[in-house]
This record gives structure tokens, sequence and C-alpha cells, in this order.
């Protein structure tokens, strides 16, 4: 388990994750985006997926470092995740986090604001929107999506290149 990594995500994103396919979105994003070390990834049937990272959490919560709320949502319904999950971290998750955020910030704290704003954004912008930008910007990684050719926000996306304007979520 990278219980660094976790507590960082979870810190940038305020403590709390709303769903396990979002958590996997976050911190697949920030790995490719900031060439953090973790977790492997691979195409599931809802983009990148890492069933190491799902065991992670699982471990976490038997340790009493997070804890799991069920909530009810057709989105993550359709996702097949129901009920969906919201991950809450721990004081003293969340100080681990803040400590390995302030280890990158004295590295380079532009990099280390930028990478907060974007956990920040994937955490915030609805998870159809972070799906059609994951799949925009790797699209090796619907391969395998059930909802690939659902996403009709893609093709626009990419001729407008939007996701990154309205959401925040560029790379420059």
């Amino acid at each position: 388990m990278n219980r660094d990594l976790l507590a960082l995500v979870l810190y940038l994103c305020g403590g709390k994750v709303k769903g396990i396919t979002r958590l996997n979105k976050i911190v697949f994003l920030l790995q490719e985006e900031f060439g953090l070390n973790g977790y492997n990834f691979s195409a599931s049937k809802y983009g990148p997926w890492s069933t190491k990272l799902v065991d992670s959490i699982n471990e976490l919560e038997r340790e009493g470092l997070i804890r799991i709320e069920e909530f009810r949502d057709p989105i993550y319904s359709f996702m097949q995740e129901n009920p969906a999950k919201i991950i809450i971290a721990s004081e003293a998750l969340m100080e681990q986090g803040r400590k390995v955020y302030e280890s990158y910030a004295v590295k380079n704290r532009i990099l280390a604001a930028e990478m907060r704003r974007r956990a920040r954004s994937y955490n915030s912008v609805p998870i159809t929107y972070l799906l059609a930008y994951v799949y925009m910007k790797f699209p090796c990684f619907a391969l395998n999506s059930m909802i690939r050719n659902k996403q009709l926000l893609i093709p626009s996306l990419k001729r407008s290149g939007t996701a990154q304007l309205r959401f925040g979520l560029s790379d420059g």
C-alpha cells in the first residue's frame, strides 16, 4: 500500500472524496500528470482502475484511518457503484497528507500548488465530466469502457478544448 500517496490525495481533496471510481481517477491523474509513484492502473469498464488502490482503501478503513459512508446516486448506480461510498480521512491521515504535501512544496512550491488545484478540480467536477476528461487525455484507458460511447461530451471536448477551460483541468 502507498499510504503516503493516499494521504496526500485525501489531504489535497479536503479529506473527503465522493466515490471509489472518482478516487481511482484522481490518483491516476495525479500520478500521470505529476510523476507520482504508487499504483498500477488498467483499462476497466469505467476507465483507469487499480484493484490495489481499492485494497488499500479497505485496509485504511480497517486501521481506522478512513471512514466510509454510503450514499445513493443514480450516476454512481449506473457505474455499478451502488451504494456509492464517500471516503473520509481521519485527522491522523490528514496530518500525514499535509506533511507529504509540504515535502513537495519545499522542492517546488508552484508545482505543489498546481497539484492541489488539480486535485480539488477533479474532486469537484461531476464524475461524468471527470471521466470525459480522462478518456480525452488518455484514450487507451477508454478501450474497455462501458460508457465510452455514452460520453457524448467527449467529441465536443476534443474539438473545442472546453474540458480544459471550463473545468480548470489544463496542462499548462
